[in-house]
């Protein structure tokens, strides 16, 4: 019981006490030339799993701006060669403990199953972004690229600048499916600034 309550806590000092802005990438890209196989003109589509709110219109002119910046341009309909939709999410995280007394025992049961909590003042939340592109002649998919990160906020306007930032540090990201992209945060308002950026084997 010790051991469990030190590893529970030990858990919870390590998501309290991580410095800086670290985001989870994961990325696919079945055709590795196909962001580039032709002009890179793109219509942002509307999601039905995003509803219309001050979120999702600030999601929108961040991955706007990122495209432009990436090289793509905002087209009509008619003549945009990529269709572009984006998803997005916030959930509360929680703590899980597990009873593996059994894992060195196998075949075994566990006795006690596993079970979760939030701990008072210091609930952390899952953000999360998933865009992807379309050809639009088509409606192949060409890429995807999902971010996610960690905080304490469960309305986080900065969290829109995080994760557009990291689906877009590598453009496209290739050789590996995971991704770890570390920021720092910026200063008097600026946008924060990528330290790094590496294959995550976990």
């Amino acid at each position: 019981m010790k051991a469990g309550w030190f590893a529970m806590g030990f858990a919870v000092a390590m998501l309290a006490g991580c410095a800086g802005i670290e985001s989870d990438v994961r990325a696919s890209l079945p055709d590795a030339s196909a962001l580039d196989a032709g002009p890179r003109t793109y219509v942002l589509a509307d999601s039905p799993v995003t509803p219309a709110s001050a979120d999702a219109a600030r999601y929108e002119s961040a991955i706007a701006d990122a495209l432009a910046t990436h090289g793509f341009d905002a087209a009509p309909e008619a003549r945009a060669r990529l269709r572009v939709s984006f998803a997005y999410d916030t959930h509360a995280q929680s703590v899980s403990i597990v009873d593996d007394a059994c894992a060195a025992q196998a075949p075994c049961e566990p006795r006690q199953p596993a079970w979760s909590f939030r701990w008072p003042g210091r609930e952390r939340f899952v953000h999360s972004l998933t865009l992807r592109f379309f050809d639009r002649a088509s409606g192949r998919e060409v890429y995807k690229v999902s971010a996610s990160s960690r905080d304490g906020e469960a309305e986080s306007p900065s969290a829109i600048t995080y994760l557009v930032q990291s689906a877009f540090a590598r453009m496209p990201y290739n050789g590996s499916s995971r991704w770890r992209v570390r920021l720092r945060p910026g200063e008097n308002g600026n946008m924060p600034s990528i330290v790094s950026i590496a294959p995550d084997s976990r």
